[in-house]
């Protein structure tokens, strides 16, 4: 499920460049297929995974940062479960109400059943733990990181589907490395369009149908068309 930066570099390379009519550095083509790399994995979700963390007995609040490496609150997917129950995503302010006591009749302890969150490093629970669960929580994996225009690219791993690397440096990459290159590029005409169809196409490939919503955070898609 990955391939390596030298393999991207090449395909992009042999696909844009081929023209001979402009030239760009590796910084530029780096970029270019970080850009649409991050792009494919925000629309579809395709790096799913699940972290297991530990909730004790008292717990109403913790941090994900401690347990997901550069956690931010996009990254999350609203998959997360407890005993294969569903911990639904909603709002901390929703929580911190319910905690306040503005909803009459709920219980204020029992096996977390709500998440909600204040920040990357502040996740609220709802109701408070009264015992020590495991939380599958569930969010997107990014895009390895490395240093722009290195020079060992072959220690770098994209980790993107591999059926995906095609229209990804084909279509998204080319057309980032072509954003902003003169009109009249022959590699430019119509790459936008092609690069949101091949990602509508892959949204439907990835993104879970069953309850009629796509699941980026449980709010129907809004990217354009």
């Amino acid at each position: 499920m990955s391939i390596t930066l030298t393999e991207g570099r090449a395909v992009l390379t042999g696909n844009v460049l081929h023209t001979g009519t402009s030239t760009f550095s590796t910084s530029k083509q780096d970029r270019a297929i970080r850009d649409a790399c991050n792009e494919f994995i925000a629309a579809t979700n395709c790096n799913r995974t699940t972290a297991t963390i530990s909730i004790s007995s008292g717990t109403r609040e913790f941090d994900p940062t401690a347990s997901v490496t550069g956690f931010r609150e996009d990254f999350y997917l609203d998959e997360s479960t407890i005993a294969w129950d569903d911990v639904k995503l909603t709002t901390s302010k929703s929580i911190a109400r319910k905690y306040a006591g503005s909803v009459a009749g709920k219980k204020l302890t029992g096996r977390p059943t709500e998440i909600g969150f204040r920040g990357p490093a502040e996740a609220w629970l709802w109701p408070e733990a009264d015992a020590t669960y495991s939380l599958e929580f569930a969010y997107r994996e990014q895009l390895n990181t490395w240093t722009i225009g290195t020079a060992s690219p072959g220690s770098v791993t994209l980790n993107i589907p591999t059926e995906w690397v095609g229209p990804i440096i084909h279509l998204g990459a080319k057309y980032y490395l072509l954003y902003g290159a003169a009109e009249a590029h022959p590699d430019s005409i119509g790459i936008w369009e092609k690069w949101q169809r091949t990602l509508d196409r892959a949204e439907t490939r990835f993104r879970p149908t069953t309850s009629g919503l796509n699941d980026r955070n449980a709010v129907p898609n809004s990217r354009s068309k």
